[in-house]
C-alpha cells in the first residue's frame, strides 16, 4: 500500500545516505535485511524515502555498515525527527514538485552559494522582478499561476531573515545587471534592492565582469545547498525542465569546484558600512543654515503656508598628488550617502556615485581590469553617466 503523502525530500535523502553506506560496506539489501531481522522490502522502502526510519534503526544500519564517521552518523540521525509541514506544502497541489523540494532544501541548508549568469538570484529577487521573469514563461503561464509563483518565490527569501539568517554567496554575471527586466523603473528597483540586500551581515553579493571571458558552468544558474555535513550538501540546476537536485560525491565535488572557480573570475566584494538612519537625518542639520540661499517658491500666495527651497553649498577638495598648473580632480561628499566627482578643466560634468561605487572603480583600476580605458573614452564614459 503506497505512502499516504509524498516523501518529504529529507526523508528521501536521508534513505540514499543509508545506501550509499550500504553499498560502500559491499552489503546487498538482501544480507542488510537479514542482519536487520527485516526484510528486503523494508530496506527497499527506507532507502526509496517511502518509509520512515528511527534515529536507533539509523545508528543500528550504520553500525552494521562498519560507518567510521561519527558526524556523519550523527547528522542522519538529526533527520530521522518527526514529519513537519512545512509552509511549502501549502503549494503541494498548485506548482510542480521541484519548487517544493528547492523551498524544503533551502529550508534546510546552513548555507547557500547560487551562480547565475543571466537573472538575478530568485533568493534576490523583487516581487515585479519576479513577476516578469513568469509572465515571460513558455508555454505562458495563466494570471493565477504567475502569482502563485512570484508568492512562492518571494516566501522562500525568509531564510535571509530571522534571528539566524541563512548566510548566501551570490555570484552575479555583469550581464544579469544589465538586462533590465520589467522595463527601466522595475530594473532600478531590482538593482537598488540587490545592493541592500548586500550590505546584510549574511548576504555577499560579488559581481564578475564582461571581461572576465570563458567561465566554467556559465551555461545554467547553480545552487549550492549546504548540508550540516559536507556529504549532505546539495546541488539544485535550474534548467528548462525544471529543477533538478543532484547529492552524488562526484557532483558535489565538480559543482563545488565550478563555483569556486566562478567566484574567482568576479570582483571582490567591498564591504562599505551604511549609515545609521539618524546620521543620515543629521547630514542637513549639521550644515551652516545662514550660508544657504533660501528661495521662496513664486506660486506661493500671501499669507499661506509655502515651502522654502536651499541649495547646499559643496565642499570640494583637491586632490593632495595635483600638481601646481594641471588639471586635477576635485572631489565632495555633500551627504554620507553620495560622492561627486568633477575634472578642474571641466567643472560643470559633475560625476554623482555611492561610496560602494567608488570603491569598486579603485579596487578594479588596482587590479589592472581599467587600463584597456584611454582618457578620452573614460571623460566620454563620465559625460554619458
Amino acid at each position: 500500500m503506497p505512502p499516504s503523502n509524498p516523501p518529504t525530500v529529507r526523508r528521501q535523502r536521508l534513505g540514499a545516505e543509508l545506501r550509499k553506506l550500504r553499498e560502500r560496506a559491499g552489503m546487498s539489501a538482501a544480507t542488510a535485511a537479514g542482519l536487520l531481522g527485516s526484510n528486503q522490502t523494508q530496506i527497499s522502502n527506507i532507502e526509496a524515502g517511502r518509509h520512515g526510519v528511527s534515529a536507533d534503526r539509523v545508528r543500528t544500519l550504520a553500525r552494521l555498515y562498519t560507518c567510521p564517521d561519527q558526524e556523519l552518523i550523527d547528522a542522519l540521525v538529526q533527520m530521522t525527527g518527526g514529519r513537519t509541514r512545512g509552509w511549502w506544502e501549502d503549494y503541494r497541489d498548485i506548482l510542480p514538485a521541484g519548487m517544493l523540494d528547492l523551498a524544503e532544501v533551502e529550508h534546510q541548508a546552513t548555507y547557500v552559494r547560487v551562480a547565475t549568469m543571466v537573472h538575478i538570484p530568485g533568493l534576490l529577487q523583487t516581487t515585479d522582478h519576479a513577476r516578469t521573469i513568469f509572465n515571460a514563461a513558455v508555454p505562458p503561464l495563466a494570471p493565477y499561476e504567475v502569482e502563485h509563483r512570484v508568492s512562492f518565490r518571494i516566501k522562500r527569501q525568509a531564510i535571509l531573515y530571522g534571528d539566524a539568517p541563512t548566510p548566501l554567496t551570490a555570484i552575479v554575471h555583469e550581464a544579469a545587471l544589465r538586462m533590465g527586466y520589467g522595463g527601466p523603473t522595475v530594473a532600478q528597483a531590482q538593482l537598488k534592492h540587490l545592493i541592500n540586500m548586500s550590505e546584510r551581515e549574511n548576504i555577499t553579493v560579488v559581481v564578475i565582469p564582461f571581461g572576465a571571458g570563458p567561465l566554467p558552468g556559465s551555461g545554467q544558474s547553480v545552487d549550492y545547498l549546504g548540508g550540516s555535513v559536507p556529504q549532505l550538501d546539495t546541488v539544485q540546476l535550474d534548467t528548462d525542465h525544471g529543477n533538478e537536485l543532484l547529492n552524488s560525491e562526484a557532483h558535489l565535488l565538480n559543482y563545488r569546484s565550478v563555483l569556486d572557480r566562478m567566484e574567482g573570475y568576479a570582483l571582490k566584494p567591498l564591504s562599505v558600512p551604511r549609515p545609521h538612519p539618524p546620521h543620515r537625518a543629521k547630514s542637513l542639520r549639521g550644515t551652516n543654515v545662514s550660508a544657504r540661499a533660501w528661495r521662496k517658491s513664486s506660486y506661493s500666495a500671501q499669507g499661506s503656508n509655502c515651502v522654502y527651497v536651499a541649495r547646499v553649498p559643496i565642499d570640494w577638495q583637491k586632490s593632495s598628488f595635483s600638481q601646481e598648473g594641471s588639471s586635477f580632480l576635485n572631489v565632495a561628499a555633500p551627504t554620507l550617502e553620495t560622492i561627486k566627482i568633477r575634472e578642474s578643466d571641466d567643472p560643470d560634468v559633475i560625476l554623482t556615485i555611492t561610496p560602494a561605487i567608488l570603491g569598486v572603480f579603485i579596487r578594479a583600476a588596482k587590479e589592472g581590469q581599467l587600463d584597456h580605458l584611454t582618457v578620452t573614452t573614460a571623460r566620454k564614459a563620465v559625460r554619458n553617466a
